[in-house]
């Protein structure tokens, strides 16, 4: 007789990952105490996804309706179901209809079938150059009339709007899903459209910029220098051009990720790259000058991370953290003779992450689309609606499913003091210094770290 505890076994072994975790909330569940735990803020992005998926498995434990779940998610700091993403839409359907999780994957399946059967093709950016017209169209198709204004276009609202009229059969299910199977994509389109959007109005201005600076018969190598955003070959750059002439080169140049990425960390003065230990050091300034009492604080900040060193007297500890310093920016030095990035994030790896951007590859997180909207909205002239105000980017936070901005979470509260900020280039000197002292990365650091492929992280769980 085949024992209890081996049935129990095998059947765990069938279950998918995030059957599982259905499993074990359902074990779990005691009411509004578990959902205290979920929203438990973790230190860690990896964390903070495995939150969303447990939300959403409360949300079949507990029989929520769709209103119920994305209030819980946003609650919780995470994004709110998405209706163009292929299992999500599913989802939402599932819950605005009150369906068992047996009926979603039976659904689920439909979905993926028609998925394999005519697939989810990449429209704008199927190459491997991206130019200024290929944006401006992507930018066209998701956008409402006029044109001229770029208005975003409402096709996740419109869906779920349809949604909603809808009686939660399999028959009008397939209707919702064929009638808008050219609509769904791999990441959040309305971030991928956002970002885009800035990015093209940045890209225009930089063109425009430089039009005018050649106009104006400035110098033509440093004008070039400063377009390290776009790809242009050498012989482009000796011949001379009149104005109209500079803004075709640029707009039909293929656009540099790298260049964009090397521009996005200077404007932030490299510290979405740099380390609080780097900026510790860089604070205290000449070491040979300090007085003591400065030593004996900087003495104690490296013993903190180094327990080995607590024998040691203040000025052997601050010998041994030089030492180690010198040793990383020789490391450094070497890289960057061999054209290699400085940073842990930059080069080929953040050129990367920025085309994966605008391929819709890969999500933006909230704390990446924030910090690149602010740096592709300063400098450049915007029509009056698209000007980034707090009111401006808590409406773009919505609709791309994020929570508004909110003074009481530390990245938010920096972000606003940083939009209003008559200097803000002090403030965040004066931030980035201030985090360095507690021996903490500023919010900026973050940028990039929470980027995932949202379907990716539902395929691991067997979706």
């Amino acid at each position: 007789m085949r024992k209890k505890g081996k049935k129990k076994k095998d059947k765990d072994n069938k279950m998918t990952p995030f059957e599982k975790i259905i499993s074990e909330v359902a074990a779990e569940y005691t009411g509004e105490k578990y959902l205290e735990e979920c929203m438990k803020f973790p230190v860690d992005a990896k964390e903070r996804i495995a939150r969303r998926h447990r939300l959403i498995a409360l949300g079949f434990v507990k029989g929520s309706t769709l209103d119920e779940v994305n209030e819980s998610l946003a609650a919780g700091g995470c994004e709110k179901l998405y209706a163009r993403s292929l299992w999500e839409m599913t989802l939402s359907y599932v819950f605005l209809n009150g369906l068992s999780y047996k009926e979603c994957m039976k659904l689920h399946q439909i979905a993926k079938d028609a998925r394999s059967r005519w697939g989810i093709q990449e429209k704008w950016f199927p190459g491997g150059k991206i130019t200024v017209p290929q944006l401006e169209g992507y930018i066209r198709e998701n956008s409402g009339e006029p044109e001229e204004c770029l208005v975003t276009g409402r096709v996740t609202k419109r869906m779920e709007q349809v949604m909603k009229g809808l009686d939660g059969s399999e028959r009008e299910y397939r209707t919702l899903l064929l009638d808008n199977l050219e609509h769904f994509s791999k990441a959040r389109e309305k971030t991928k459209y956002y970002f885009c959007k800035y990015l093209c109005r940045y890209l225009w201005q930089k063109i425009e910029d430089a039009a005018k600076a050649v106009g104006q018969g400035k110098d033509k190598d440093a004008i070039f220098e400063d377009m390290n955003m776009f790809q242009i070959i050498t012989v482009s750059k000796r011949k001379k051009r009149a104005p109209k002439e500079i803004r075709e080169l640029f707009r039909n140049a293929p656009i540099s990720c790298r260049g964009i990425f090397d521009a996005f960390d200077n404007f932030y003065f490299g510290y979405v790259t740099t380390e609080w230990k780097d900026i510790l050091w860089e604070s205290y300034g000449k070491i040979e000058v300090l007085s003591e009492e400065k030593k004996a604080e900087l003495a104690e900040k490296i013993r903190s991370h180094n327990p080995s060193l607590k024998e040691k007297t203040n000025d052997e500890v601050i010998e041994e953290g030089m030492r180690r310093q010198e040793q990383k920016e020789c490391s450094l030095d070497e890289k960057h003779k061999k054209g290699e990035k400085k940073s842990y994030q930059s080069g080929r790896n953040g050129e990367n992450v920025i085309r994966k951007y605008i391929r819709g590859v890969l999500d933006v997180d909230r704390t990446t689309l924030i910090c690149f909207l602010l740096f592709f909205s300063s400098g450049t002239e915007l029509p009056p609606e698209e000007v980034l105000s707090r009111e401006r980017l808590d409406d773009i936070l919505e609709e791309c499913g994020f929570y508004a901005l909110d003074n009481e979470r530390e990245f938010d509260d920096f972000i606003l003091y940083y939009m209003e900020a008559e200097d803000p280039a002090s403030y965040l000197v004066d931030e980035v210094m201030r985090y360095a002292q507690m021996e903490k990365n500023s919010p900026l650091y973050k940028t990039f770290l929470e980027s995932r492929s949202m379907e990716e992280e539902w395929e691991k769980l067997g979706i």
